[in-house]
């Protein structure tokens, strides 16, 4: 058995894709997933699987979340490996220090183009930081995100189709709940 986070993307934003915590977690365990926990109301899961591919889990995850809850979302599945690699190479520690809200990471079902970031990088107006990972972009928004034009930076949309994000604190929240003994 292995522990898996999952990340859905849009659940509880703005009335949008409402589930409440308890529908998910027990949508997980009819799957046969154990030690299904939920954190915050914005669609992260934790939960043990038989199944290591998360290629495989986000599918049926997704094909689940349409045919049990008509949601039509994106699923982002990472091992307990990949969630603490992705936290030791943050290559923003001072923002994860200072003003961890303000740091988010992206998270991808597929590889992350390097160079895309790099040109998104070079693009920006604003005061924002990008920096690619394998399959998540690391981005710090200084002056916050309600404010921020990056998303008017061409390239943009195509590097964060499908792609959900959290902050830097859910993120830590996520690696201590996945390596917390269940009970």
């Amino acid at each position: 058995m292995r522990t898996h986070v999952a990340l859905l993307k849009g659940i509880n934003v703005g009335g949008n894709n409402v589930v409440k915590m308890p529908v998910l977690r027990d949508l997980f365990s009819s799957l046969g997933f154990s030690n299904v926990e939920t954190l915050l109301q914005s669609g992260n899961v934790a939960f043990t699987s038989p199944t290591s591919s998360t290629a495989e889990l986000e599918l049926l995850l997704e094909a689940e979340l349409i045919h049990r809850l008509n949601l039509k979302i994106s699923v982002v599945v990472l091992d307990t490996s990949e969630l603490q690699a992705i936290i030791d190479a943050n290559p923003f520690p001072a923002a994860a220090q200072d003003i961890p809200n303000h740091l988010l990471v992206h998270f991808s079902k597929d590889a992350v183009d390097e160079s895309a970031v790099d040109i998104l990088q070079r693009e920006i107006r604003g005061p924002e930081s990008v920096q690619a990972g394998s399959r998540h972009i690391y981005v710090v928004y200084p002056d916050g995100i309600g404010t921020s034009t990056i998303g008017k930076t061409p390239g943009w949309n195509k590097l964060t189709a499908g792609a959900t994000a959290r902050n830097w604190n859910t993120v830590l929240k996520l690696s201590n709940l996945v390596n917390e003994p269940f009970v």
